[in-house]
């Protein structure tokens, strides 16, 4: 399938499988393709999340986009965190959604790099910024 098509084949899972919303553009700004979307969980407040404590089936599936065969080819990139979803039902939706044009592949558990979990003030390269949160 061709890039463009992958990247909506991305955003249409997000949507309807991981349930995610997408953000509104804004006023004046060209809405990227295919759009940003945010897990609504993280909306909630912390009280909130910890009395849904239940582990969501998506957390441990990340989607992307993966070069294919030729160069204008690209194929959906479903990584998996946990052995035990790589024949999950949401991954098998996935790729049936996909048509097959899906790769799999299990990553195991990520680790943040030591750099990336400790302050960085000024804020180097590379760094994301958000509101931390203490558990």
């Amino acid at each position: 399938m061709r890039f463009e098509s992958a990247l909506e084949l991305q955003a249409q899972i997000f949507s309807q499988i991981f349930e995610f919303i997408e953000l509104p553009v804004a006023e004046g700004m060209e809405r990227p393709t295919p759009g940003l979307f945010l897990d609504p969980v993280l909306l909630e407040t912390k009280s909130a999340r910890l009395k849904k404590a239940r582990k969501r089936a998506h957390e441990d599936i990340a989607l992307g986009v993966a070069r294919g065969a030729a160069d204008d080819d690209a194929r959906l990139a479903v990584l998996v965190q946990s052995r035990t979803n790589l024949q999950s039902s949401m991954v098998e939706e996935i790729v049936r959604i996909a048509k097959g044009e899906a790769e799999v592949a299990y990553i195991g558990r990520q680790k943040p790099l030591l750099w990336t979990t400790t302050r960085n003030d000024p804020i180097r390269l590379g760094c994301s910024i958000s509101p931390t949160t203490v558990q």
